[in-house]
Protein backbone atom coordinates (compact mmCIF):
# COMPACT_ATOMS: atom_id res chain seq x y z
CA UNK A 1 0.00 0.00 0.00
CA UNK A 2 1.26 3.04 -0.78
CA UNK A 3 1.88 5.30 1.98
CA UNK A 4 2.11 9.60 2.36
CA UNK A 5 1.85 11.83 4.92
CA UNK A 6 0.02 15.17 5.50
CA UNK A 7 2.38 17.74 5.95
CA UNK A 8 0.79 21.01 7.84
CA UNK A 9 3.81 23.01 8.69
CA UNK A 10 3.41 26.46 7.79
CA UNK A 11 4.93 28.11 4.76
CA UNK A 12 4.20 31.65 4.76
CA UNK A 13 6.74 32.40 2.10
CA UNK A 14 5.52 30.16 -0.32
CA UNK A 15 1.78 30.72 0.23
CA UNK A 16 3.15 34.06 -0.59
CA UNK A 17 4.93 33.08 -3.68
CA UNK A 18 1.92 30.54 -4.69
CA UNK A 19 -0.50 33.29 -4.00
CA UNK A 20 1.54 36.11 -6.65
CA UNK A 21 1.96 33.49 -9.21
CA UNK A 22 -1.58 32.54 -9.19
CA UNK A 23 -2.53 36.41 -9.39
CA UNK A 24 -0.59 35.78 -13.35
CA UNK A 25 -2.01 32.88 -14.37
CA UNK A 26 -4.26 32.55 -17.44
CA UNK A 27 -6.03 29.91 -18.28
CA UNK A 28 -4.44 27.29 -21.08
CA UNK A 29 -5.78 27.41 -24.10
CA UNK A 30 -8.78 24.53 -24.87
CA UNK A 31 -6.09 22.99 -27.83
CA UNK A 32 -8.02 19.79 -28.15
CA UNK A 33 -10.77 17.80 -28.81
CA UNK A 34 -12.74 14.79 -27.66
CA UNK A 35 -16.12 13.35 -27.78
CA UNK A 36 -17.48 15.65 -25.27
CA UNK A 37 -15.80 18.89 -26.02
CA UNK A 38 -12.79 20.81 -26.11
CA UNK A 39 -9.89 20.74 -23.33
CA UNK A 40 -6.58 21.79 -22.53
CA UNK A 41 -3.77 19.17 -23.05
CA UNK A 42 -1.23 18.04 -20.40
CA UNK A 43 1.29 20.20 -22.17
CA UNK A 44 -0.57 23.38 -22.51
CA UNK A 45 -1.49 23.33 -18.49
CA UNK A 46 2.42 22.64 -18.06
CA UNK A 47 2.89 25.83 -19.84
CA UNK A 48 0.69 28.29 -18.85
CA UNK A 49 2.08 27.69 -14.99
CA UNK A 50 5.50 27.36 -15.96
CA UNK A 51 5.10 31.38 -18.14
CA UNK A 52 2.81 32.00 -14.81
CA UNK A 53 6.00 31.21 -12.30
CA UNK A 54 8.73 33.36 -14.81
CA UNK A 55 6.25 36.22 -14.89
CA UNK A 56 5.71 36.65 -11.35
CA UNK A 57 9.30 35.96 -10.40
CA UNK A 58 7.99 34.52 -7.65
CA UNK A 59 11.08 32.06 -6.19
CA UNK A 60 9.01 29.01 -6.72
CA UNK A 61 9.87 25.49 -8.84
CA UNK A 62 8.00 21.94 -9.78
CA UNK A 63 8.85 18.95 -10.02
CA UNK A 64 6.80 15.67 -10.83
CA UNK A 65 7.10 11.95 -10.17
CA UNK A 66 5.37 8.36 -10.07
CA UNK A 67 6.03 6.04 -6.95
CA UNK A 68 5.18 2.40 -8.02
CA UNK A 69 3.74 -0.14 -5.28
CA UNK A 70 2.61 -3.51 -5.44
CA UNK A 71 0.19 -5.21 -2.77
CA UNK A 72 0.42 -8.68 -1.07
CA UNK A 73 -0.82 -10.57 -4.32
CA UNK A 74 1.55 -8.48 -6.47
CA UNK A 75 -0.55 -6.00 -8.10
CA UNK A 76 0.81 -2.98 -8.74
CA UNK A 77 -0.15 0.72 -8.27
CA UNK A 78 0.87 3.97 -9.42
CA UNK A 79 0.49 7.38 -7.60
CA UNK A 80 1.59 10.73 -9.25
CA UNK A 81 2.87 13.20 -6.68
CA UNK A 82 4.40 17.24 -7.21
CA UNK A 83 6.82 19.08 -5.32
CA UNK A 84 6.59 22.59 -5.18
CA UNK A 85 9.54 24.60 -3.52
CA UNK A 86 10.40 27.93 -2.89
CA UNK A 87 13.62 29.35 -2.45
CA UNK A 88 13.35 30.22 1.15
CA UNK A 89 13.73 26.09 1.81
CA UNK A 90 9.42 25.61 1.78
CA UNK A 91 8.28 22.99 0.01
CA UNK A 92 4.72 20.89 -0.39
CA UNK A 93 4.55 17.68 -1.56
CA UNK A 94 0.59 17.19 -3.15
CA UNK A 95 -0.42 13.53 -4.34
CA UNK A 96 -2.89 12.14 -6.66
CA UNK A 97 -5.09 9.65 -6.75
CA UNK A 98 -3.79 6.00 -7.03
CA UNK A 99 -4.10 4.32 -10.40
CA UNK A 100 -3.72 0.61 -11.75
CA UNK A 101 -0.79 -0.27 -13.29
CA UNK A 102 -2.72 -1.14 -16.78
CA UNK A 103 -2.20 -0.90 -20.27
CA UNK A 104 -5.53 -0.34 -21.91
CA UNK A 105 -6.41 3.36 -19.01
CA UNK A 106 -9.25 3.84 -21.16
CA UNK A 107 -10.83 1.21 -20.25
CA UNK A 108 -10.53 2.52 -16.27
CA UNK A 109 -12.35 5.61 -16.99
Amino acid sequence: MIQQNIDISPTPKLNQALYETQKILEQPQKNKQAHYGKYADLRAIDRAIRKAINTADSGISFSQGVIDDANASGKVSHKIYTVIRHISGEEKIIYGDSFPDDSNMQKQG
